[in-house]
Formats: structure tokens, sequence, C-alpha cells
């Protein structure tokens, strides 16, 4: 599925993809190596996805709650048995934690290994001999509680690891553990341009080299529910795994992914990036997705462009094509301008074409706008002919325009006819038959003989919150700028996927 989002400075075109070999189990964690392979830990195995390769392969049927590497690049899990599996010797290893623990989160430095567990921070000091791992006992570490996650400082900021606990976050340098925030929960930490950026219970904060924190007042209706993890992207943006799945920009604009955009999970528990700008989400109970940029077609960035931020479009088009609508500058004009209005809109905006004169036709159901060779074709099979009678094909536009309803965006139906029919009340009691939580509208273009105002069409587009729009024989760009105006007519900012 793909989805947009519109920041303030640019649009961003993503595609999100869920990735099936998982099914609809609970991914915990998440690890890139050195070689780009996958390795995830569900709940109940642990599996790799190898660089280049589809398919999943399982190498361990126990849950696994933390994934890292260590200096020799050997990949480790955290298995939910409080016990260590080495994915290179295939050993595994006791810690003898209480059962009760949870190895929330795993990290490597030299011949130390830093476990984070609810009863606290473990040290342990291992030598590798042969291919064997002795002297593997933790120690505990201070009086410590509820470490949510252990952070190695690749950048040089300030040095050395970094600490958050539901008591706040905590700065690890020189075999000292120093409170930098103190009494605040900090559940997720992550570095770009040279800060710790650390996710508390009230927003983000960031710390610089000299220890400076500074508050980010950014996405703040995201921290009302625990943050499980966060990741910086290849472009600077920034996931945010909590009550749903966001991302902020650089400008600060948050963006959140829903159902509507194919993100079918509301608890997102961990994030990890590859070196191919894709971004990996793992979930509570909808197994794992890849979201990835498209912002390299030109031609669908140029979409959103010409829509400028405005609400999701559905158009219904109802067509006169009765034999006095023939002349060049009626329909023939009106199909001329109306595919070059359609190749410019967006693949959420939505387009339905219908022609009446002495019968109705539905001539295109309702389509995505970037369907540019099926909606060329029906307009290319409208036809000609006949006398007009528009209230059977209000009626199935009016039908039409609910079954294809866009919420907050802009519904609106738009009649094209030169109006040689007698309008009766019948066709205003139609109007009441549409939702009320369905607000609409109905816009007449009227290509008419008469220089004068036809006032019967005027009163039904009136009456229907719309426009009414007289065009002549002039060749000038009036209808073409008319139509660009009715796809346009509701405004949002940002656009997000409906």
């Amino acid at each position: 599925m793909v989805i947009i989002w519109h920041s303030s400075a640019t649009a961003q075109i993503w595609s999100v993809e869920r990735y099936e070999g998982i099914g609809n189990t609970a991914v915990h964690s998440l690890l890139f190596d050195q070689q780009n392979n996958l390795w995830i830990g569900t709940q109940d195995s642990a599996c790799i996805l190898r660089n280049g390769s589809d398919s999943l392969e399982t190498i361990l049927h126990t849950g696994v709650y933390s994934i890292n590497e260590d200096p020799r690049h050997t990949v480790w899990l955290g298995l939910t048995n409080n016990m260590l599996y080495n994915s290179e010797t295939q050993d595994t290893y006791p810690l003898n934690l209480k059962n009760s623990n949870v190895l929330n989160s795993i990290l490597f430095e030299n011949n130390y290994l830093y476990l984070g567990t609810p009863e606290g921070m473990y040290e342990v000091y291992y030598r590798q001999e042969d291919d064997e791992i002795v002297n593997m006992l933790p120690q505990k570490m201070e009086d410590i509680k509820y470490v949510n996650v252990i952070y190695k400082d690749q950048h040089g900021i300030a040095g050395d690891k970094w600490v958050g606990t539901d008591n706040g976050l905590f700065h690890y340098k020189q075999k000292k553990l120093s409170p930098l925030i103190p009494g605040t929960q900090v559940t997720a930490i992550a570095t770009n341009n040279e800060k710790i950026w650390a996710v508390t219970n009230n927003g983000i904060v960031s710390v610089d080299k000299q220890l400076q924190v500074r508050k980010v007042p950014l996405c703040r209706d995201f921290f009302d529910y625990r943050v499980e993890d966060v990741a910086f992207d290849s472009e600077g943006s920034l996931w945010i795994a909590g009550k749903t799945l966001a991302v902020m920009d650089k400008t600060g604009y948050c963006r959140p992914f829903t159902e509507e955009d194919g993100f079918f999970s509301k608890h997102p528990l961990c994030i990890a990036t590859d070196n191919k700008k894709n971004v990996w989400v793992g979930t509570e109970g909808k197994g794992l997705y890849k979201i990835y940029r498209r912002d390299e077609d030109s031609t669908l960035m140029a979409r959103y462009e010409y829509m400028n931020n405005c609400a999701f479009t559905n158009l219904v088009v109802l067509m006169d094509i009765s034999s006095s609508m023939n002349a060049e500058h009626r329909l023939p004009k009106l199909k001329k301008n109306l595919s070059e209005v359609l190749q410019r809109m967006r693949p959420e905006d939505k387009v339905t074409l219908i022609t009446f004169a002495s019968t109705t036709r539905l001539l295109l159901p309702t389509t995505s706008c970037h369907k540019n060779t099926l909606i060329e074709s029906a307009l290319s099979r409208t036809g000609i002919g006949g006398k007009s009678d528009i209230v059977t094909g209000l009626a199935q536009s009016l039908r039409l325009l609910s079954e294809s309803y866009i919420t907050d965006g802009n519904n609106c139906l738009i009649i094209a006819t030169d109006g040689e029919f007698e309008i009766k009340e019948q066709l205003y009691d139609l109007l009441k038959s549409m939702p009320e939580q369905q607000p609409f509208t109905i816009s007449v273009f009227d290509f008419g003989n008469e220089e004068a105002e036809n006032k019967d069409l005027a009163k039904l587009a009136q009456k229907a919150g719309g426009t009414y729009t007289k065009f002549g024989k002039k060749n000038d760009n009036s209808l073409v700028q008319k139509l660009a105006d009715e796809i346009k007519r509701v405004r949002t900012a940002p656009a997000v996927s409906k």
C-alpha cells in the first residue's frame, strides 16, 4: 500500500508492506548486523532474514526479548528463559537471574556484557577461549531498578553508555553511574546530530556533549502512552514506536501511521533501519512491517505538489451527452479539460464518471485518479445523442458519491449540462436522501446557449452548497481553472492518507 505524507517543507511518499513470513506473532526485538541481515526476536522464536533474501530462517524455537552484536560481530540473543544465546557457536548460557527478570536490553563492550532488567543493571565480565565463554557471572551494579534500555554512544557524545530507567536517565562513564535526568521514566534512546535523544514520559529531551539537557517540544501527543523504541533513519527523521507508529521529520511535524495506511497494529514494539533506507517495525501481535520512501517518482511527486495539501477528493462527474452537447466548446472541451486535471490528481483522489441523456450509464466506476489509462479509455466512450433525462443520473451519482465517501475529504458532484431539460421538485428531494453525516457539494457547469444565468440550475447548485458557472464559446482556460477550484475546494495541512 502506498501512503502519502505532506510536511510543510516537502512531500514524502511512503510504501507500507507487511512481511507475511512472521504472521501475527509479537516481535520484541530487531537488529541489522554488519552484513545487513535482519535478526528478528519474537515471543516464541528467533529468526533471520538474510540480506537479499525473502525467505525467513528460524534458528531457535525459544522466545527472544533482546538482540545485540558483540565486538567480534557475533550476534547474541537475550532469551525469555533468562539465558543468552551465541549465534556463532549455538551455545546457550544461563544467567542465574531471577525468573521474573526480563532482558530488556543487552550491550557488549570489550570483555563486558551489560544487562538491563526490571531488577536493575548487571555487568558480566567474560573471556572467550577456544570459542567458549567462561566466567559468565552477572554482578549487579549500584542500586537502580527498572532498566528499560542500555545504549552505547557510538559518536563520542559525552562518552560511553547511557541507561534509561523508570526512575531517570543515567550516564555511565569510567565505571560510574551518574543521574542526569532523575525522577522521570526513560524508555528509549537514540543518537542524531551529535546529540543523545531520550524518550521520557513527558516527551523527548536532547543531551549534547556538554551534558546540557533540552526539551524537544515536538510530537507531544505521542507520549501519553509508553514509547517502546525510537530510531533515526538515513534522512534524519525520527521514528517512534508508542501508542501508534509515528515519524517526525526535520521540521518537527509528526505523522502517525494507521490502519488506513496499511499499518494494522496499535502497539509497535521495536524499530530497525537497514542500509537500503528501509524502516522495519516489529509489533505486538501484528507481526513485522517494512516501510520505505518512494520520493524518486517525480511524476507522482508532481501530483502532490499540484494538489498542495488539499483534502483528498471524491469527485463524481455527471455529464450530459444529449445531442445538443456535441458542440466543440461543450462536451469535447469538457472531456479534454477534465482529463488534464485528473492527470494531476493524487492516487488517494477518486473519480466516478456518469453520463445521461435518454438513459443513464456508469462510464467509470469509482477509480483512483492516477489510473490514467482507465480514465482516458472511459472518456473516449462517452458517445452522444438523445434527450436529457437528469433524474436517474442524479440519483445514481448521489448514491455513488455516498458509497465512495471520504471522511473529512472534498466530496463533490459536478453536473455538466446545457440545461435543455425541466428541473422538477423531484431533483431537490434527491438531495435529502444523502446521509446527514456525509456533507457534500453539487456544482453546475452550464454550457447552455443563453447568455443569461439558468436560474433553475443555479438554484440546484445553491441548495447543494456548490457553485454555478456559465461557460460560453470563448476559448480560454476558465473551464480547467474552474475544475481545479472544485477539486481544491477543501484544504487541510498537512494532508494524510485516508
